[in-house]
């Protein structure tokens, strides 16, 4: 079963991974590394507070990211799901984390790299952890 758009087909690698992951709790980790190119652990250690979606800013300890308005939107539609998750869910442990499962349960680089590893065979791509998503060697070709 084929499931890229001829555009993400015609597309880069990473292009094509995240047309696959879209429904993903790890589609805005994925571009974070991917586009922005921001370390994986540090996007994994990401916490709500500090995200500025009104300035379109991340600050971390490891520096302070301008995103692109698409990286917002992401964001701001992560948290919409993560908030219905925690209706969802009795007993929801409030991490502050912005990546979680479904549960609430921080994700791990492990948890990451498997799923992304998931996601580029859906995508037809060898396998890659999350963390090889900055490197524009893979993401351009």
């Amino acid at each position: 079963m084929d499931v890229l758009s001829d555009a993400a087909r015609a597309g880069s690698r990473l292009e094509r991974l995240l047309e696959v992951s879209v429904g993903s709790r790890l589609h805005l980790a994925m571009a974070l590394v991917g586009r922005e190119k921001m370390p994986a652990e540090v996007v994994l250690e990401l916490r709500w507070p500090q995200v500025d979606l009104t300035t379109g800013v991340l600050v971390c300890d490891h520096g302070i990211y301008a995103m692109d308005p698409v990286v917002g939107e992401l964001f701001y539609w992560h948290g919409a799901l993560q908030r219905v998750d925690a209706w969802r869910t009795p007993g929801w442990p409030d991490t502050g984390r912005v990546f979680v499962n479904r549960h609430g349960v921080p994700i791990g680089m492990e948890h990451a790299d498997a799923q992304v590893a998931h996601f580029c065979g859906l995508a037809g791509l060898a396998p890659v952890p999350l963390s090889g998503l900055r490197h524009p060697s893979w993401a351009l070709a």
